[in-house]
């Protein structure tokens, strides 16, 4: 798909990175937006239909970093000889794809509104029930709360006492710390998918597609003035 549309793979790639990236330039892109870089998160699905698969553990960190990102979709079918071929592609700025992400916010928010307050409530007594009345702990009693949520620069950091030990105020925030870490990790969604309906009315991207997809983000760019960074 970086072939087919002319776009540059990010110069430290990785899985959890940006997938690409259409640099603006040439006469046809206005003064204000020449030079700029346009971020892309890159999908592609087999079957035919644009069930589009996301993640696993999608989490509010997804919505974070996707929301302003813009989209292409890759939409494989089998030909008459069995093989994939691409059928289509189709292009979501930003603003097409809030639907979807407001949805996925809305569906999330109980658990994240957990996430926010229930780790106030834990108490000392909480504590004690836990690591019981001590009021001085070692590394391995944060380990047995932190596990390996913390590297050991970070537990280091959080220790208040001489020796690298907790006082009993420090072990009461890891626990509500691990807390909240549970609860978030627990709201992620197992791969929710993209349905096809929210595709209804799309563009269907079948020819000349650099240059298109060039049009297309020139308007959503137009229109909403999002999605781009100063080139490096």
């Amino acid at each position: 798909m970086r072939t087919l549309f002319n776009l540059v793979r990010p110069e430290h790639y990785g899985r959890a990175d940006v997938d690409a990236i259409l640099e603006l330039h040439g006469p046809r892109v206005p003064a204000e937006l020449r030079g700029r870089q346009v971020l892309f998160e890159l999908k592609s699905v087999t079957g035919g239909r644009p069930s589009i698969s996301t993640v696993r553990d999608f989490g509010l960190h997804h919505l974070e970093k996707w929301r302003d990102l813009h989209w292409l979709f890759g939409v494989y079918g089998r030909d008459r000889r069995g093989d994939q071929v691409l059928q289509y592609c189709m292009y979501g700025s930003p603003l097409a794809m809030s639907p979807w992400f407001d949805r996925m916010a809305d569906y999330m928010a109980p658990d994240i509104a957990l996430a926010e307050y229930v780790p106030n409530l834990i108490t000392d007594a909480t504590l004690g029930a836990i690591l019981g009345p001590g009021e001085e702990f070692g590394r391995d009693d944060a380990r047995r709360l932190m596990k390996n949520q913390y590297s050991g620069e970070q537990y280091a950091a959080a220790a208040d006492l001489d020796g690298g030990r907790y006082s009993r105020a420090a072990m009461l925030g890891l626990l509500r710390e691990r807390c909240e870490y549970v609860i978030r990790r627990g709201s992620t969604l197992n791969n929710p998918h993209i349905n096809p309906a929210h595709f209804d009315g799309w563009e269907r991207i079948t020819d000349d597609h650099a240059a298109r997809l060039r049009e297309l983000v020139l308007d959503a760019l137009k229109e909403r003035g999002t999605g781009t960074q100063g080139p490096h």
